[in-house]
């Protein structure tokens, strides 16, 4: 009774207490230990038996499909409209999937042990490269890490082991890809799946895949996030590279990024050094200070066609409720034709929690263009943007076009059409993509949709 009268008292008084009383004190002691011990072993069972709810969540099921239409002349019938269908599942370290694909019944599945893994058919590959034998024809906008929709592939298998190297699990084997290689080749890629590589002796094509977030020990306060991405031969490549830097504590962002692009290739195929086409190489700098600061730089070489330029972006006035600033960039073009000229521009942005709205019009040459971005998170996982770009016809030299400004990868366009209205809504289970546009020197519109949605359960 002295004992529960005394654990009413304030922590202070209680103790004081307890020093006067050493057989108080043993008995209590006795009293935490054999707590202590129950507790422990009680969690230690837990960790032992998972409940029955727990081993549930390694079985799953899933719906998902997609509709795709492009209304345009310039495209053969066979390539405007494109379907999916697909159901499958998890089951501990299996997946498996049935898909429909236009007319074309495809599977494909994995398993992934502690010693082996095997991944076979047209969906599951042990890297996350985006470019390796994908079918070209269709994307998934649910792809990432364990997702039941990875990039969608022409027929491969992989098959290889797990090892560990210095502390680091590694997974190694070989593939078997007609669309990369008529022979056999091998791959490499570590446990976070942060670094890939893959080769095909016969043919010479590679393909490195990387994307990091670090912070260097010298300048802990500097965040930095690389991701790139390439394949092909040393004489016939794509791809792309983005380095992202933040200092918090100064509000400052430095992005810069480049691709390398060739017109006709979707996918990379062992004939890649046959196509024929131009390639594009195209880089991207900025630097922008509390959001409404800017500078930026921007080349581009595409066969004989060279293009470069900068651009400021000043506010003079800066509220709660946006910021109206003054662009001025300097365009210039060499090769077929040796243009240059400044734009003037006038813009209404706001910038907060990762949403967007900038609306703006600029003067070159006596031309106009009107530029339009709405972008914001509308529910959790699920995020919306509106990008518009209007033109005068008359406007010699093409024109700087930010495509999705979520993006963690390449994302800046030259474009040349008077007209471009994309609308994009992405979440976790739907995603809706709208385009139109107009080309230039011509009448007609180029509609293009794509919608795709999954069910998990």
């Amino acid at each position: 009774m002295e004992i529960f009268q005394a654990c009413k008292q304030e922590k202070k008084e209680f103790f004081l207490w307890l020093q006067k009383k050493p057989k108080e004190k043993k008995i209590l002691s006795l009293i935490y230990r054999e707590k202590s011990k129950a507790k422990a072993k009680h969690t230690e069972t837990k960790k032992e038996k998972p409940t029955k709810k727990t081993e549930e969540l390694n079985i799953q099921s899933f719906l998902a499909g997609s509709y795709q239409v492009t209304d345009s002349r310039y495209f053969p019938l066979y390539e405007r409209n494109h379907s999916s269908f697909q159901m499958g599942g998890k089951v501990y370290q299996y997946r498996w999937i049935l898909e429909k694909r236009d007319n074309r019944v495809l599977g494909g599945f994995s398993f992934e042990g502690n010693l082996f893994h095997a991944y076979l058919g047209s969906r599951y590959k042990p890297m996350p490269n985006f470019y390796f034998a994908k079918d070209p024809n269709f994307f998934s906008q649910f792809d990432g890490n364990q997702s039941h929709l990875p990039q969608p592939l022409l027929d491969s298998h992989f098959l290889g082991f797990n090892t560990k190297f210095k502390q680091e699990k590694l997974s190694l084997g070989i593939y078997k890809s007609y669309t990369v290689s008529p022979d056999p080749g091998f791959y490499f890629v570590n446990q976070e799946k942060s670094f890939a590589f893959t080769s095909s002796l016969t043919t010479g094509i590679i393909s490195l895949y990387l994307q990091k977030r670090f912070v260097w020990e010298m300048f802990p306060g500097v965040k930095h996030h690389i991701q790139g991405e390439g394949i092909g031969s040393a004489k016939s490549w794509i791809g792309f590279v983005f380095h992202r830097s933040e200092i918090n504590n100064l509000n400052l962002k430095f992005d810069i990024t480049g691709y390398r692009n060739q017109p006709g290739i979707n996918i990379p195929i062992s004939e890649l050094s046959e196509k024929q086409g131009s390639k594009q190489d195209l880089g991207f700098q900025r630097i922008r200070y509390k959001e409404y600061y800017q500078c930026e730089t921007l080349f581009s070489r595409e066969g004989l066609r060279y293009e470069s330029g900068f651009g400021i972006l000043y506010p003079v006035w800066i509220s709660a409720y946006g910021a109206i600033s003054f662009r001025y960039r300097y365009y210039e073009e060499k090769g077929f034709y040796n243009e240059h000229s400044f734009g003037r521009g006038i813009f209404y942005e706001y910038r907060e929690n990762n949403s967007i709205l900038s609306l703006g019009i600029e003067s070159r040459v006596n031309k106009l263009q009107y530029e339009a971005k709405i972008a914001y998170p509308v529910f959790p996982n699920y995020r919306f943007e509106l990008s518009i770009l209007l033109r005068d016809k008359d406007i010699m030299m093409r024109s700087w076009f930010e495509n999705w400004s979520f993006a963690t990868d390449f994302n800046m366009d030259l474009v040349d059409r008077p007209q471009i209205w994309k609308l994009k809504f992405v979440g976790q289970n739907l995603s809706l993509n709208v385009s139109i546009s107009e080309k230039k020197g011509d009448p007609n519109y180029i509609y293009y949709t794509n919608f795709q949605f999954q069910f998990l359960f």
